[in-house]
């Protein structure tokens, strides 16, 4: 568990929480901090992946592999 969370949560009762990494400055002063109903993830687009969404790519990997085990063929 994080323990900035628990001591934040220790002092008032927040009904919401922003995580991100340390090394993970915001580059951009419009990034939305605020509470929306769903989570959303706020590291999309960083220089150490030279900007490039990697998750897309790790989904579209693993529906091919999920297609392959059960369809039995590649996409």
């Amino acid at each position: 568990m994080n323990v900035g969370f628990r001591e934040a949560m220790l002092a008032d009762n927040f009904t919401c929480v922003i995580f991100h990494d340390v090394d993970l400055i915001p580059e951009d002063a419009r990034n939305d901090y605020s509470c929306p109903s769903s989570p959303r993830h706020m590291s999309t687009a960083v220089n150490r992946m030279d900007y490039k969404l990697v998750l897309r790519s790790t989904i579209i990997f693993l529906l091919h592999l999920l297609c392959t085990f059960s369809c039995g063929e590649a996409l």
